[in-house]
């Protein structure tokens, strides 16, 4: 709430591009990745994660186990 509450109040449209379509574009490019052979590493800012917009819910969506490790 801390990074993006403010950011979707005030600048919806700026939230709307920066947070919300990435993260959906990255949840759809993920899900492909994650269907490929092999381990990998994705780095993401600490405001893309949290929320129902956020890419950890958007995975789970799609039916991936998250957790924090």
């Amino acid at each position: 709430e801390l990074a993006n509450g403010s950011m979707r109040e005030a600048f919806p449209d700026l939230y709307d591009a920066v947070i919300l379509r990435r993260n959906q574009n990255w949840a759809e490019e993920l899900t492909v990745l994650m269907e490929a052979p092999g381990t990998f590493f994705v780095a993401v800012g600490s405001a893309h994660l949290p929320g129902d917009e956020g890419l950890l819910n958007l995975l789970r969506g799609e039916g991936y186990a998250v957790a924090r490790q």
